[in-house]
């Protein structure tokens, strides 16, 4: 049970990372035992590259300062292609269980001995609740509910606790994604194949509130392409196709309206450009993202 690997998928974020790690290396769970702790940085491939090198030289330079953490570089493959390629890592290496987490996230203190304890009940997916830094609670309407434990609905990959056997049942998350919709995809998996997936009220997780860059025109992009790949991709077990589809074209052209009414032509122009990826996109290639053998 004490094999675990804490998964930090970082984008040269160094004071981020450190107080992320600082939060990590003090958990209860299990006094003077120290979880390894497998960090996947990303190398800059766009024009920010010969601004950033410095700080991602800065990153990796902390990292090999200290012994406790392993760690290794790839291109940027987003968050996607961190969980992807850190997931199999860690697994690749034998360990059991896979807490995974970005690098803006800081655990409370006894987070990993609450979601351990349910763990050991059994739950293959072990979720905390999230709140922001100042302390607000994501999801305030679980705070007045009788139970400690609840079935989890879905939510960005912060701080959740999956088991080898989950993973060797569906698989990665799917490294293709790159950003925006990747978690959910993996949750339908994961409900699909009908694991319990539970959250646990008890257990704290605060993740800091991203900052406004204005790089929502890009981002909508992976957004639409994605979902409609989730759409796809989906077996329709849990929900229709057929509502499924209608949900996501509902959303887009909400979009397509939303963008053309406020004149945001380059938004616009990005959600046509992810409905034609997401559409064109193989099937059998999208599927192979998630492989855990490859």
């Amino acid at each position: 049970m004490n094999n675990i690997a804490c998964i930090v998928v970082t984008y040269n974020r160094l004071e981020l990372l450190k107080q992320c790690i600082n939060a990590l290396l003090h958990q209860s769970f299990e006094a003077g035992y120290y979880p390894p702790i497998l960090v996947s940085t990303f190398t800059f491939t766009e024009e920010r590259e010969k601004n950033d090198w410095l700080e991602k030289y800065r990153v990796e330079k902390w990292l090999k300062e200290n012994p406790q953490i392993k760690f290794f570089t790839q291109e940027n493959l987003g968050g996607a292609g961190g969980f992807h390629n850190g997931i199999k890592y860690a697994y690749q290496s034998g360990y059991d269980y896979f807490w995974i987490m970005d690098d803006d996230g800081i655990s409370d203190r006894f987070c990993l001995e609450k979601l351990i304890s349910v763990a050991k009940q059994g739950s293959q997916y072990v979720a905390p609740l999230l709140y922001t830094e100042t302390g607000t609670c994501h999801w305030p309407y679980l705070l007045n509910t009788k139970f400690n434990e609840l079935s989890h609905s879905g939510g960005p990959f912060n701080a959740i606790l999956l088991s080898r056997k989950l993973i060797e049942c569906v698989g990665l998350p799917n490294k293709y994604y790159f950003i925006w919709g990747d978690e959910f995809e993996f949750l339908n998996r994961v409900k699909e194949a009908f694991f319990h997936t539970t959250l646990v009220k008890d257990a704290i997780h605060y993740h800091k509130i991203p900052e406004n860059k204005n790089t929502i025109d890009k981002r909508i992009y992976y957004k639409v392409r994605n979902l409609i790949w989730s759409t796809r991709l989906s077996n329709g077990i849990l929900r229709s196709k057929l509502s499924y589809r209608s949900s996501t074209i509902f959303q887009i052209v909400k979009y397509c309206f939303h963008y053309l009414l406020h004149f945001k032509y380059t938004s616009l122009f990005y959600v046509l450009r992810g409905i034609k990826d997401g559409i064109s996109m193989d099937l059998d290639i999208l599927r192979h993202g998630s492989n855990l053998q490859d």
